[in-house]
């Protein structure tokens, strides 16, 4: 029997080639056809990388050093009360007869020079030796050198330091614990991919777009932080200025009641003189002439330590403003590489699925 082979004409042909080239790309690219444009699964993927927060920055607490003062003796202030409220030589109490007669032990052995000019100490002797832009002569100056060998009952009648230097922590032992600064190089955090396809630049277009926002967000932080950081230093400057002010101000009242003690004791020599205590009123002027240099050389001792602890203060707020900085700039830059390593990861996996998916179309 012979076989028959059927045959179709050539429009039919064609018709059923193109039925199966449309099957054949509805089954095999539904996936590419998914990833047509907007590609809306790429901006929803990116919507999930949260903006930074505005930064928070309060200014530190300020506390005003303490720069202290130098104190009249108590002690001497009630010798001179009781001197120059006195009207007759039993009015002097016996402490304060057995007070000045301690200055008896440095009186008795001082050179003639510098009895004469204890015996001849007046107001006008007393503001030159107070002032210490006056240099003082050859015999003062040694008995200036021996001051501090004085004993403890002579120091109990000289005006004292109250001050308490307070400590200050070293502005160059600044330690930023627990915080990692990171300066991100974007390109040079992404893998290197090919970009391929409508798919791949949709993702790289929301991805640019999402880091752009990002890094707009973290300059705006870093700007609030860098103007916060020069304000505290040119306020810490200011009150620095301010301070130096305060302590003039307060060491001429230093020296002005320091002033009004000493030469309450030459007024009290006088008066001992008139209740016939020429002994007494001898040890009261050499009183006031130690009590003159002693207290040149405390105000300025304690003058320079205030001035020093002023300098201190103010490095260290300028210091406690640069940890500051430092420290907020950190926590900026941390989040913000948190977001960006996030961006890149969701990035990264967009793309590959866009070419696991169809090679980018």
């Amino acid at each position: 029997m012979k076989k028959i082979t059927p045959t179709f004409p050539f429009p039919v042909i064609r018709y059923l080639g193109m039925v199966m080239a449309i099957f054949m790309l509805a089954n095999c690219g539904t996936k590419d056809l998914e990833f047509m444009e907007p590609y809306e699964f790429v901006n929803d993927d990116f919507d999930e990388v949260e903006d930074l927060d505005p930064v928070e920055d309060p200014d530190p607490e300020i506390e005003e050093p303490e720069t202290g003062q130098v104190n009249n003796s108590d002690q001497t202030e009630e010798i001179l009360t009781n001197i120059l409220n006195a009207e007759k030589e039993e009015d002097i109490q016996p402490e304060t007869q057995e007070a000045l007669t301690t200055i008896n032990t440095v009186s008795s052995t001082a050179p003639a020079s510098v009895k004469e000019k204890a015996a001849a100490i007046d107001e006008a002797t007393v503001d030159k030796i107070l002032d210490v832009e006056t240099e003082l002569d050859e015999d003062l100056e040694e008995v200036s050198g021996q001051l501090d060998q004085l004993s403890d009952e002579i120091k109990a009648l000289l005006p004292v330091i109250d001050f308490s230097v307070d400590t200050e922590s070293n502005p160059d032992d600044r330690i930023l614990q627990g915080l990692k600064q990171v300066d991100m190089d974007l390109e040079a955090s992404m893998r290197t991919m090919a970009v391929v396809g409508p798919c791949a630049e949709a993702a790289e277009s929301a991805y640019n777009e999402l880091m752009s926002s990002l890094t707009a967000q973290r300059e705006d932080n870093l700007e609030t932080i860098e103007a916060n950081y020069q304000r505290r230093l040119a306020e810490a400057d200011t009150r620095y200025n301010s301070r130096l002010t305060a302590q003039v101000d307060k060491y001429q009242e230093n020296l002005a009641q320091i002033r009004s003690v000493t030469t309450s004791l030459i007024q009290a020599a006088v008066q001992l003189d008139l209740l016939g205590l020429s002994s007494l009123a001898e040890e009261t002027r050499f009183l006031a002439l130690y009590y003159a240099l002693y207290a040149r050389f405390e105000l300025e001792r304690w003058n320079n330590q205030a001035l020093n602890l002023l300098a201190s203060r103010r490095d260290v707020e300028k210091a406690t403003a640069l940890d500051i900085k430092e420290s907020r700039e950190a926590e900026v830059n941390n989040a913000f590489t948190d977001r960006a390593e996030s961006a890149s990861g969701i990035y990264e996996g967009a793309v590959n699925n866009c070419h696991n998916q169809g090679s980018g179309n």
